[in-house]
């Protein structure tokens, strides 16, 4: 009887981390969409150039220029290098535990 080799699928989360410092001004695409390019290359997989597309919670205005507001985000691919952040917050799970021995240790 010859076995059958079993493979695992692995299948990639469908968010991701980004970081607002990371992205230029907000502008308006043809179709009167917003979007942001990614300045530099990120350990997430974002490439210089790419697309992020951001929600309305996470836009800032500054001195008439719209950018993302700086802090941590989800997103997840809808096309090649085009990206759409994501209403769920990014969690650290490390800052709970930061947190927590801080509280224990009588610091807040």
């Amino acid at each position: 009887m010859a076995s059958r080799k079993v493979t695992k699928k692995t299948t990639k989360p469908p968010y991701s981390k980004f970081v607002g410092e990371n992205t230029g001004e907000i502008k308006k695409d043809v179709s009167g969409n917003p979007f942001a390019l990614i300045l530099e290359s990120t350990e997430y997989g974002l490439k210089k150039g790419d697309t992020i597309r951001p929600i309305k919670s996470a836009v800032m205005d500054s001195d008439g220029s719209k950018f993302i507001m700086g802090g941590d985000y989800n997103f997840s691919k809808i096309s090649k290098n085009n990206y759409q952040m994501s209403e769920i917050p990014f969690k650290n799970k490390n800052i709970s535990k930061i947190t927590k021995s801080n509280n224990n240790n009588g610091m807040k």
